[in-house]
């Protein structure tokens, strides 16, 4: 985030209580999502001042993120909607992992990451809003995944799905 811009991410209001993830949450300029309506309008009333200064907003529309997890889940159409009603694009990117050749792995477990980055990506002005949103997030989402699966990202950690749930 090399940028003279101000760039804020987007976080739940819980993550600020992790130690460690609370750490990362001011070193990425992170706001909480409020837990009351009130709390919420300030966030949006604040997005929009940042949006209004050429700022960039960050949210992860999965609403969580999944270390080495190398498929998308569904999306939530908050970060769309933001899109929609401030009449900015989404600029969308998706991590593949790549294995570690033998020679890297003597020094590394993880993965190589490749990070890439998609041209931006706007709501269909001819649409009304609800549909310019859902259209948005459907495009975005086969985007990504179209390029995971071309791509073949790496099982690095298999997530199983929990029967008790």
């Amino acid at each position: 985030m090399f940028t003279k811009r101000k760039v804020v991410t987007i976080a739940l209001k819980d993550n600020f209580k992790i130690p460690y993830v609370r750490f990362l949450c001011s070193i990425f300029n992170c706001v909480p999502i409020g837990n009351t309506f009130s709390e919420n309008l300030k966030l949006f009333d604040y997005l929009k001042s940042i949006l209004n200064n050429k700022g960039i907003i960050h949210i992860f529309p999965e609403a969580s993120m999944w270390p080495y997890y190398r498929d998308i889940r569904s999306f939530k159409k908050g970060a769309f909607y933001f899109a929609v009603k401030f009449e900015v694009p989404i600029v969308p990117f998706v991590i593949l992992f790549k294995k570690v050749n033998k020679i890297k792995k003597v020094f590394k477990r993880q993965p190589d990451l490749k990070i890439v980055v998609f041209s931006p990506q706007y709501a269909n002005k001819s649409l009304d809003p609800k549909t310019q949103i859902i259209e948005l997030k459907n495009r975005v989402e086969s985007l990504i995944k179209e390029t995971i699966d071309k791509n073949h990202s790496y099982e690095y950690y298999n997530y199983v799905e929990d029967d008790a749930t």
